[in-house]
């Protein structure tokens, strides 16, 4: 596992609006394009790596439109679009493809249809707009 200094590493337990990435300082990039939930996570994956860093990531909240979805229970865990992967793009209810924290280039934005936090996919790439990430 990485070195971590005391009191750097974030508790993961107080915010539920951070992600992590694994950037390499040398060429100035991300390591991959995943999106780790929690520090620990990321620093499994980036054990075997040399001189890399774990870099928390806060993640605004977006207005949930609850409409047909019904209220959310935030003790169900969360929905499967703020799992790390692929397509996940750390804004909670949208999925797309990003690269090096932004939409990545000729990627579609679509609301995630098991939350519904967004009435359509454009507003869930308008969402995107405005953070400054598409």
């Amino acid at each position: 596992m990485p070195d971590v200094t005391p009191g750097v590493m974030p508790d993961d337990s107080q915010s539920g609006n951070l992600r992590h990435v694994i950037y390499d300082p040398d060429s100035d990039q991300l390591v991959t394009t995943n999106v780790f939930g929690s520090y620990q996570e990321a620093a499994e994956w980036a054990a075997e790596l040399n001189d890399v860093l774990i870099l928390p990531i806060p993640v605004p909240s977006s207005q949930v439109d609850t409409g047909s979805a019904g209220e959310l229970d935030p003790e169900d865990g969360p929905c499967d679009c703020e799992l790390p992967g692929y397509f996940c793009s750390g804004v909670p209810g949208i999925v797309a493809r990003m690269e090096s924290g932004r939409l990545a280039a000729g990627a579609s934005v679509e609301r995630c249809d098991l939350c519904q936090r967004f009435p359509s996919d454009e507003a869930a790439r308008q969402r995107l707009v405005e953070l400054g990430l598409a």
